[in-house]
């Protein structure tokens, strides 16, 4: 099929973000919380410029995104935490997780929820704010006990999805396709991640 020059550009952009993701995401994952600290420092820099000075919206745009770009830089538990808690709890839409994850686990959070309020009939627990604020915090909180294994799953998944997508946008590949191959790029992104593959080849020269 041929492409246009703006839709190739696209395409080996998100081909590279996906490659890195899913089988070098953690490894550089401290790169993209530096990105997500810019993106997330603009966009608190610009609700406060709205609420408080509109003449100066590209000033603290850019403060708050390079500060919180050096914070998440530096203390990369903070960046994890901040990122896992807006991602978790659906503030901010970050593609798969927020998606995907954040939705079943606002079924099983209203569920619980719901039970507690029998319990304490004066307190809206099942309210939507509440819900997505505690499935953020459990989501953080699991995200900095367990940093390198919810890291490598989360890149793992959201370099396979994008990586099936570019290939779908690509060959025009049906939605059961695209989920097939997202599951297997993803699995194997986990894999390579993990350091599997490098142990087996290990066993392997050991068994020589």
């Amino acid at each position: 099929m041929s492409m246009s020059i703006p839709f190739l550009v696209v395409t080996i952009i998100t081909i590279v973000f996906g490659i890195l993701n899913c089988f070098f995401g953690y490894w550089w994952f401290r790169v993209g919380l530096v990105i997500c600290g810019l993106l997330i420092g603009a966009v608190i820099g610009a609700l406060i410029s709205v609420f408080f000075a509109p003449q100066l919206l590209f000033i603290l745009m850019i403060a708050f995104a390079i500060g919180l770009a050096i914070l998440f830089g530096v203390l990369k538990k903070v960046g994890l935490f901040v990122l896992c808690f807006f991602a978790g709890s659906g503030i901010v839409a970050i593609p798969v997780f927020s998606k995907y994850i954040s939705g079943y686990l606002s079924n099983a959070a209203s569920y619980a929820l719901a039970k507690a309020s029998d319990i304490f009939p004066d307190l809206n627990l099942t309210s939507p704010l509440i819900i997505s604020l505690l499935i953020g915090l459990a989501v953080a909180i699991i995200a900095v006990i367990f940093e390198k294994p919810v890291v490598i799953i989360i890149s793992a998944v959201y370099g396979g999805v994008l990586l099936a997508g570019s290939a779908t946008s690509i060959f025009n590949f049906n939605d059961m396709t695209k989920t097939i191959l997202s599951i297997v790029l993803a699995v194997a992104g986990v894999l390579v991640q993990s350091g599997i593959f490098g142990v087996i080849k290990k066993k392997n020269k050991g068994a020589k």
